[in-house]
């Protein structure tokens, strides 16, 4: 057996300042530490066009600005009396309007970078200023939350699905991931009768060597997953025709299935690919919403059908938005700040972060006028009820967490 087929082990800290306005977890209301926890981080990877996300409905500039890719302003569900978001984005309008999603507009980080790596590791580290590659913001703060040792510091599980690598926010936590790239994981874990036959091989006494000692508790508590993920089983098989069958829409499903097993004091990771829309987008671009949307939408709606919806929160996030401007190939170029979607938790429905100005850009690009760590801190500070280092302190800002 080798220690890479069990876990995933990260390590290290660091410190950053912060530079833009944010958002302020002072005013959010207290987390029961005792009560289960559950996050979903949803990546839009490619870079997702906020602006064709959530869309000004009466800034005559937009259209200047996109002649080819502007949006009609009928087809767009209204989030507010200035804004509306794309039409493919429906199947999240009734979730809205009961009070379950906020967007959070114009996110992002100073001087920002347009390399999907390094703006991709800037948000999973968050440290924008210099490179870390080594540590997570949240594996930092998990960290943070082991050392305390304290009775209310009862640690998060996490979860990499998808044939991605295991996030880079989840470095330096000093639990395992467990990663599921398809279904498929849940029986190649294992089950009790595996558990029980390795257990006879591995004996119960230490074999006085350290490494083997590492590997022989790696093993049982790849065994021992493995035997909880087998109850899931049977839950994926009765939400099966609930879902879309796409790639995000059977990944969701395995996250609620694993929730509704008892993973309910977790972090899970999913990625949905394909924004890097340089051409063509109003071909592209759509579907996507849609295909984000609906996986969305039907997993919000078994968690609410569990009565777990005030227990899990979904956040989607892009490493960057576009250009303001449409390109000669119909598509748009890498920008800077763009919009976060949070669903379900303690969501306050409506818009957050201020208008969208097209009058005032940098460099052709939407202003970052909400500081991405500040969303973070929100999240982990008042949602996890995690130690966050004092640059995830934001001041001042509107909350979008109930």
């Amino acid at each position: 057996m080798k220690r890479r087929k069990f876990l995933t082990t990260l390590g290290a800290s660091s410190l950053l300042v912060p530079a833009l306005p944010t958002l302020d977890w002072t005013s959010f209301a207290a987390v029961d530490a005792k009560a289960p926890r559950t996050l979903v981080l949803l990546e839009l990877n490619g870079g997702n066009d906020g602006l064709n996300t959530i869309i000004p409905l009466h800034d005559p500039l937009y259209a200047r600005y996109r002649p080819k890719l502007a949006l009609p302003r009928k087809d767009l569900f209204r989030v507010n009396d200035d804004l509306g978001w794309h039409p493919r984005l429906n199947p999240l309008s009734k979730a809205f309007e009961k009070g379950g999603i906020a967007v959070v507009n114009n996110v992002g980080y100073p001087s920002p970078n347009r390399s999907h790596f390094r703006s991709m590791d800037i948000w999973h580290s968050g440290i924008p200023d210099r490179v870390e590659t080594q540590t997570g913001w949240l594996g930092r703060a998990l960290a943070r939350q082991a050392k305390l040792k304290t009775e209310t510091a009862k640690a998060f599980e996490l979860f990499s699905l998808g044939s991605g690598s295991v996030p880079l926010a989840f470095a330096g936590a000093p639990q395992s991931v467990t990663a599921l790239s398809k279904l498929e994981d849940l029986a190649a874990k294992g089950g009790k009768k595996q558990k029980l036959a390795v257990e006879k091989q591995l004996g119960g006494r230490a074999s006085g060597s350290k490494d083997l000692d590492f590997i022989q508790k790696a093993a049982r508590g790849a065994l021992d997953m493995g035997e909880r993920l087998e109850q899931t089983k049977e839950r994926l098989k009765a939400s099966r025709d609930k879902y879309p069958q796409t790639t995000l829409g059977r990944e969701l499903r395995l996250v609620a299935a694993l929730i509704r097993s008892g993973f309910d004091h977790a972090i899970y990771h999913v990625r949905l690919s394909g924004f890097d829309t340089h051409a063509l987008q109003d071909q592209t671009h759509p579907p996507l919403l849609g295909i984000f949307a609906s996986a969305l939408q039907a997993f919000m709606d078994e968690i609410a059908s569990a009565s777990l919806d005030d227990r899990v929160m979904t956040v989607a996030f892009s490493e960057f938005g576009r250009r303001v401007r449409e390109n000669a190939s119909s598509g748009t170029d890498h920008g800077a700040a763009g919009p976060m979607i949070i669903a379900g938790g303690k969501a306050k429905a409506g818009v957050f972060g201020g208008p969208i100005n097209l009058e005032d850009l940098a460099a052709g690009d939407l202003k970052a006028r909400v500081d991405f760590r500040s969303v973070w801190g929100s999240i982990g500070k008042s949602w996890l009820n995690l130690p966050l280092e004092p640059t995830f302190g934001p001041k001042n800002a509107p909350a979008f967490l109930a």
